[in-house]
């Protein structure tokens, strides 16, 4: 069951080959996630933050994020990025993402876009 308080983790992710500063874009992704997250009345209980290049596009953050998900799952309601690409690039691999964070009953929600994946377990109103 989960808590009364709403709980997320927060993911970023840059691409150190953009032709600006890297960590000023982590700054601002994190700034703005935060504030969302402030206003929204989440509590935020962890961050995750990856670097890729264009030759290296694992996201070693994003798999320790789902394993801290996945252990507990039953304090987190939502997963809070700027954007879905922070996440993934391509529909594939972002819907298996959604697909498997929905199954832990935890929202994703973008700070930019408009369309969030919520699932309806997360509604205390039901």
């Amino acid at each position: 069951m989960k808590t009364q308080q709403k709980n997320a983790i927060i993911y970023c992710r840059v691409n150190l080959h953009a032709k600006t500063d890297e960590i000023l874009i982590i700054d601002k992704q994190e700034s703005e996630v935060l504030k969302f997250c402030k206003n929204e009345g989440f509590n935020v209980i962890k961050k995750f933050t990856d670097y890729t290049t264009t030759s290296n596009k694992n996201q070693p953050e994003l798999k320790k994020m789902k394993a801290f998900a996945k252990h507990n799952d039953n304090q987190i309601d939502a997963v809070v990025c700027l954007g879905f690409d922070r996440i993934a690039r391509t529909f594939e691999k972002a819907h298996n993402e959604f697909t498997e964070f929905n199954q832990m009953s935890i929202d994703i929600i973008s700070v930019q876009q408009i369309t969030n994946f919520k699932n309806n377990t997360n509604d205390k109103n039901n």
